[in-house]
Parts: C-alpha cells; structure tokens; sequence
C-alpha cells in the first residue's frame, strides 16, 4: 500500500556529464570557443567528450552559465533538455521507465539516485497535491539557474514520456530571477510559473501519482533477471522449482528495496506464512536464499569493472555505499574494492591458460 503521505529523497545520476556534454555540442554547433570555456570552468574536452566521466557539480554549473553567457540564451537550460534522447540520463532512466505507475516510478528513481548524489536532491512529497522539490546539496544555490531549469524541464518531459499524456503541472517554483520574453518556458509548463520563489520544485495534480505507465520499459526487469538466473550459489545442488521462483523475485525486488518475505510472497500468490512453511518443507530458509544471492550477485557484479561500486550497492538493494560495505565484510571479511581486485587477478591468472586450450583446439 502507497502511504497517503511519502516523503524521499533522490539525486541526479549522471547529470554532470550529460549536462555538460550536451552544452559543449551545443556551442560548438554556434562556433564559439568552448575550449577557453572548458579551461575557465576547470574542465576539459576528455570530462565533457566521455560519456562516463563524472564532472564536479559546481565546475558543470560554471561552464554552462558561461556557454549560455556567450550564446546570450536566457533560456539555455530549458533548451538543452528539450531535445536529447530521455534514454541519455541512464541507469536511472530504466529504473523509472520500468515501473507501473507515476509514483511507483518516483520511488524507483529513489532508492537507485540516492547512493549517487551529484549536487541536487528531490524530497517528493505528497499532501493535497504531487510536490517535487529540487535542493542543492554541497553547492550554492545562486550560482545554478541553467541546470535547475534543465532538471524541471526534464522531470516534466519525464513523466509526459511516462505517461504519453500532456501533463501540465500546476505551478512551477524557481528560486532565481528569470523573465520569459517570449513565454517558451511558460507555454511548455502550461501551468503558473512562480519565480523568486523560496522553493525550486514542482507541483502536480494527487492524481498524477497513480497514472499508469504506458508501455513500461521492461528492459531493467529482464536484465535483472537474466543475472539472477545466471547467479547459481552452487551449480551441482538442483534448485528445487519453488527457491528458483524466489529467488527470481528477490533479484527482481532488491534493488528496489523491498525484498522481504511479505512482498516476494504477495508476488507468488501466497501469504508470507505460508511461503515460509512451503520452504522450511524443503529444507530451505528465506534469509539464507536471499543472503547467498545477494553474496553471488555481488561476486557478479565486482567481476565487472564497468560497474559503479555505488550502482552494485543499489542493485542489490542498500541505500548507501557504505551499508553495502559492512554488509560484504561481514559476509567475506574484505571490502568490496579488494574483491575486486583478487576477482581481476584471478581472472588475468586464468587467461593464458584459455588462450592456451584455444590454440590447442581444446
């Protein structure tokens, strides 16, 4: 049951880099020198060109304050969030475009955006209407008026996607000054702009929370899954039919947060006491199928250097890194990092060996 009342926090993933890349093609496109830009700002063409290099909030503010100065774009924020693919934003974008419902998407989005906070954070809150509040963390608020808007912009373009509806919200909130001369930004919101405002947020209708989303991305759901089929503890002992449909949903709800008992029982049609007596008839134990996933999961997932220790951390299911930390001592008595490690020596150690059968036609 959603609460009548909810409040989360969670923060931007990859939106420094997204930010910043999509201001440097545009002022290339207009042919002013964004490389002088890029030095002035503490950047350079390698942190804007990469698309997985993480970029320093305040340096991203600063540089797309100063390509929007040199184009003379008041509007420049909104702009830039008008025309790149939603797709762009990542892992995130897969979180909410997977989800059932508006709101089912928001808390999606938190428990995957909260471990990896870049400068603003959005405390959802649900009262007579859908408030989605912006809040700067660790950076100066009055420095940020491009980025914000790229974010409202964003969020609204987000759950029009979502949804395959025109919503407009009620009210947008904006704490800076910002004058609309040709009402771009008023016509896209379609609601009241209020600006000087003491907040930077915005407001939907209640209804909002539960719109339906329309062909919702299964793309998250199917990779998680494969994973998790893929994830044996021990590959000579033979799951029984009924730990396989567990643990398929407990990869499904872990990085949500929620995969407990309760909720993977409601999911295979049965009351958590009834799953729990079906399993202990086979000797097997909730905790002790959810714990050793978990663990070959994690052994998955360090294995592969692309992925984010933060990101290994929501996926299964933490809300921060450092809880996924003491939880992987405990289980291994190292730290996730030096697992790492050991799994990349181990494997450069196997190498030469299947090299070797390869050759021989082994």
């Amino acid at each position: 049951m959603v609460p009548k009342k909810a409040t989360k926090e969670i923060g931007t993933v990859q939106g420094a880099s997204l930010i910043s890349r999509l201001a440097y093609i545009r002022g290339q496109q207009i042919d002013i020198d964004v490389e002088t830009l890029l030095d002035r700002s503490g950047l350079t063409r390698g942190d804007v060109t990469n698309q997985d290099a993480r970029i320093s909030v305040s340096k991203q503010i600063k540089f797309v304050e100063l390509v929007a100065e040199a184009i003379d774009d008041d509007n420049f924020g909104f702009h830039l969030a008008q025309g790149f693919d939603l797709r762009e934003i990542g892992l995130l974008y897969y979180v909410v475009a997977s989800a059932d419902t508006v709101g089912e998407a928001l808390e999606r989005a938190a428990r995957c955006s909260v471990i990896i906070n870049e400068g603003i954070v959005l405390t959802i809150q649900r009262k007579k209407r859908l408030r989605v509040v912006f809040k700067h963390q660790g950076i100066a608020r009055y420095t940020d008026r491009h980025q914000i808007e790229f974010w409202v912009t964003t969020l609204i373009r987000i759950v029009r996607q979502l949804t395959s509806r025109q919503i407009y919200p009620d009210r947008v909130s904006l704490m800076h000054h910002k004058i609309d001369e040709q009402g771009e930004f008023q016509k896209f919101i379609g609601g009241k702009l209020q600006v000087d405002a003491h907040i930077d947020g915005v407001d939907f209708t209640a209804s909002v929370w539960n719109l339906r989303v329309v062909n919702a991305d299964p793309y998250l759901h199917r990779l998680l899954l494969n994973l998790g089929k893929q994830a044996h503890v021990d590959p000579s002992t033979p799951a029984s039919s009924l730990k396989v449909k567990v643990e398929n949903v407990i990869v499904e709800l872990l990085p949500h947060g929620n995969a407990n008992l309760a909720r993977v029982a409601a999911r295979l049609g049965f009351s958590a006491s009834s799953l729990a007596r079906r399993l202990s008839a086979e000797n097997l134990n909730f905790a002790a199928i959810r714990l050793n996933l978990k663990t070959s999961l994690a052994d998955r997932y360090l294995a592969d250097s692309s992925m984010r220790i933060s990101q290994i951390a929501w996926l299964l299911g933490y809300k921060s890194n450092s809880a996924f930390t003491h939880a992987f001592v405990r289980w291994t008595g190292q730290s996730p990092r030096l697992q790492r490690q050991r799994l990349e020596r181990r494997r450069r150690i196997a190498l030469p060996s299947k090299l070797r059968s390869t050759l021989l036609g082994h």
